[in-house]
């Protein structure tokens, strides 16, 4: 039986290098630009675009997972990447990328969001004096309230499992609603955006 009568695309073509396309990218070649930096845009990419389209019309369940799925794993890496730039300004320390497979971090965003944010208060410290008290008190107020989106979807999904696989155990079901979640994800995503934008405009300064 023929379910598609178009011929196939060649079968050596998923990954290929073509000089003629734009399109043409070289994989896990960050030249020295923070690798973790790089994967935060694409998952950030990936989390608007599955939001965008979540608007439109009735977000049927099956939605969800990739939804929650990507917006967790968003969260994990860009974490990683604060930690890594705050590390390398705050101390002079250069995090290799394989620190983070320690058990301790790993899949735990509860945890690398808890490092990040004492290492996003230790900058704020060390800039209390130069910057305005509502920014400094803001700043605490916006760090405080990621951190609490993040141990609830961590309380949800403490091994980035949940939205990856069926769990029919009624202790796995909770409820949720697109119009409250999508503010929530949008409101940290772009914090998240800002913040790398602030401590790179405080490396730009002190170059």
């Amino acid at each position: 039986m023929t379910i598609n009568p178009s011929s196939p695309p060649n079968r050596r073509d998923l990954f290929r290098k073509s000089v003629l396309s734009r399109n043409s990218r070289r994989i896990n070649d960050f030249d020295d630009s923070n690798p973790w930096r790089i994967l935060s845009w694409g998952w950030k990419w990936a989390i608007d675009t599955l939001m965008e389209n979540a608007k439109v019309g009735v977000c049927p369940l099956d939605h969800y997972y990739p939804i929650l799925f990507v917006f967790r794993q968003y969260l994990e890496i860009k974490s990683k990447e604060l930690i890594t730039s705050l590390e390398l300004y705050l101390h002079g320390k250069t995090i290799p990328v394989d620190y983070f497979k320690d058990k301790q971090y790993r899949h735990k965003i509860q945890n690398l969001w808890k490092d990040c944010e004492n290492l996003l208060i230790e900058l704020s410290d060390s800039l209390k004096e130069s910057d305005d008290s509502d920014d400094y008190i803001r700043n605490l107020s916006d760090f405080q309230h990621i951190g609490q989106i993040i141990n609830e979807l961590y309380e949800k999904d403490p091994t980035s499992e949940t939205f990856r696989y069926p769990f029919p155990d009624k202790n796995k079901q909770f409820d949720i609603d697109m119009n409250p979640f999508s503010k929530n994800v949008i409101w940290v995503c772009n914090q998240m955006e800002e913040i790398s934008d602030w401590i790179e405009a405080i490396e730009g300064n002190f170059e």
